[in-house]
C-alpha cells in the first residue's frame, strides 16, 4: 500500500509540473521550481563527517542535504565543515550530531519565491523538498537562467568581411555572404594593393634617391601594405571586418547571439589575416634589407624579428586600421551569418570536416579567383592601352 501511495504521489507531482510547464523558451519567474531543479545526493544522519566532506567537494551550492528515515532534517555546508575542522571535532562523528538547519522550498513554488528565499537566507541555493519531506532536487539562481537547448557551436570558426556582408565557415558548413561576394573581395583587395603599388611607384620616382640605399628595399616593400591598410580603414569594409571578428568571438565562446553581447566582443582576433600579412611583410622586409652580405644571417634575423613582432603589430593594426566599430547594418549581417552557420553546422557539420571540405568552404579559393581575374583584366587593359598600371610588379 505504501509503495502504491508513493507511486501515486509521484504521478500527481509530475502531473502538476507537466500541466504548468511552459512551452520552450517561455520559462519565467512565475514557473514552478520543479522545472528548474537539478538532482542532488543525500546523506543520512548516521553517516560520518568524513562522508559529508567528500560529498561537499561535488556539491554545486556548497551544501549537502541530510535525511533521517528519508526525511530532510538539515544539512552540512562548507562553512560548517570549516568550523568543525577548526574546533578539532572528531571527523568520525555522525552528521546528525553536527548538522544545521538549511532552507528548502516546495517543487510547486515559484522561481520568484526561490529567489526571495535565497536572498533572505544568504545561501547560494535551496533544497527542493516535497510535501512528505523527501529531497527531490536542488535549485540555485543560475538554474533559473534559461537552459533551453541551443545548437552546438563549431569548435573553430573562420570568416571574411566582404563588400556584401559577413561570411562565416566552420570548415564543413558556410553561411552569410555568397561565393560571388568572396570573389568580389579578392578583386577589391587586388585593387587596393594595386593602388598601393602605383603610389609606391610615384614615391620611388619622386623621393627614391632620398631614401638611403640600405633601407630602400624595405621601405618600398612596406609602402604598398601600409597604403592597403589606410585605404581599407577608409572604406566601409573595415566595419564589416569588425562585425565578423566580434561574431566569431561570440560563437567560439558560446555567447548569446544578440546585439548587446556582440557589441562588447573584441575586434581583435588572433587568426585574422592581418596578422599573417604582417608576418609576411616583416619577414620579406627584413630579409630584403641588405645590411649584410651574409644571407644566412639575414634569414635568421628575419625569422626572429617576425616571431617577436608579428602578433603585437598585427593586433595593433587590427584595432586601429583594419577593423572599426560596426554600424547596425554590418552587425546584423554578422548576426544573420552566425545564426545560419549554427543551423547548418548542427544539421550536417558536427563531424570533423575533411581537408577537402575545409579548402572548399574556406574563403581562400574564391579570393584568389577574384584577385587573379582582376590581375588579368588589368593586364589586358595595359596591353590594349599602353598604360602602366603596375601589374608588372606581379610578373
Amino acid at each position: 500500500m505504501g509503495s502504491s501511495g508513493g507511486m501515486l504521489y509521484a504521478v500527481t507531482i509530475n502531473s502538476v509540473l507537466t500541466a504548468t510547464k511552459p512551452t520552450k523558451g517561455s520559462r519565467t519567474l512565475a514557473s514552478p521550481v520543479g522545472l528548474f531543479m537539478r538532482a542532488t545526493t543525500c546523506l543520512a544522519v548516521e553517516d560520518s563527517v568524513v562522508s559529508g566532506a567528500a560529498e561537499l567537494r561535488c556539491a554545486s551550492i556548497g551544501a549537502v542535504p541530510i535525511t533521517e528515515n528519508g526525511v530532510f532534517v538539515g544539512a552540512i555546508t562548507q562553512e560548517l565543515l570549516g568550523q568543525i575542522i577548526g574546533d578539532d571535532v572528531n571527523l568520525n562523528s555522525s552528521l546528525g550530531s553536527v548538522m544545521r538547519a538549511y532552507p528548502s522550498i516546495e517543487p510547486y513554488a515559484s522561481a520568484a519565491e526561490a529567489l526571495r528565499l535565497v536572498s533572505s537566507s544568504c545561501t547560494s541555493g535551496l533544497f527542493v523538498v516535497d510535501d512528505r519531506g523527501h529531497v527531490v532536487g536542488v535549485v540555485s539562481p543560475s538554474d533559473l537562467v534559461s537552459t533551453d537547448a541551443k545548437p552546438e557551436p563549431p569548435p573553430m570558426v573562420g570568416g571574411m568581411a566582404t563588400p556584401f556582408g559577413v561570411y562565416l565557415t566552420s570548415g564543413s558548413a558556410s553561411a552569410g555572404a555568397t561565393g560571388f561576394a568572396l570573389v568580389a573581395t579578392g578583386m577589391s583587395l587586388f585593387g587596393l594593393y594595386l593602388t598601393g603599388n602605383l603610389m609606391t611607384d610615384r614615391i620611388e620616382s619622386a623621393f627614391g634617391e632620398a631614401i638611403p640605399e640600405v633601407i630602400r628595399p624595405t621601405v618600398l616593400a612596406v609602402i604598398p601594405f601600409a597604403m592597403l591598410l589606410i585605404l581599407m580603414r577608409a572604406l566601409p569594409i573595415s566595419g564589416t571586418h569588425g562585425a565578423e571578428h566580434q561574431v566569431v568571438h561570440a560563437l567560439e565562446r558560446g555567447e548569446p547571439l544578440v546585439p548587446e553581447v556582440i557589441r562588447r566582443m573584441p575586434r581583435v582576433h588572433p587568426r585574422c589575416g592581418t596578422n599573417l600579412a604582417v608576418a609576411a611583410s616583416i619577414f620579406l622586409g627584413m630579409y630584403s634589407w641588405n645590411y649584410t652580405q651574409d644571407e644566412k644571417l639575414r634569414l635568421l634575423v628575419a625569422v626572429i624579428t617576425t616571431a617577436v613582432l608579428w602578433k603585437p603589430i598585427g593586433n595593433f593594426l587590427q584595432q586601429f586600421l583594419t577593423t572599426r566599430t560596426p554600424n547596425a547594418k554590418q552587425l546584423n549581417s554578422g548576426l544573420k551569418a552566425a545564426h545560419e552557420l549554427l543551423e547548418r553546422h548542427s544539421s550536417y557539420g558536427v563531424a570533423t570536416p575533411t581537408i577537402f571540405g575545409r579548402i572548399w568552404h574556406s574563403d581562400a579559393l574564391h579570393v584568389m579567383l577574384g584577385s587573379t581575374l582582376c590581375y588579368f583584366l588589368v593586364l589586358l587593359l595595359e596591353m590594349a592601352t599602353g598604360w602602366k598600371l603596375g601589374v608588372e610588379l606581379f610578373k
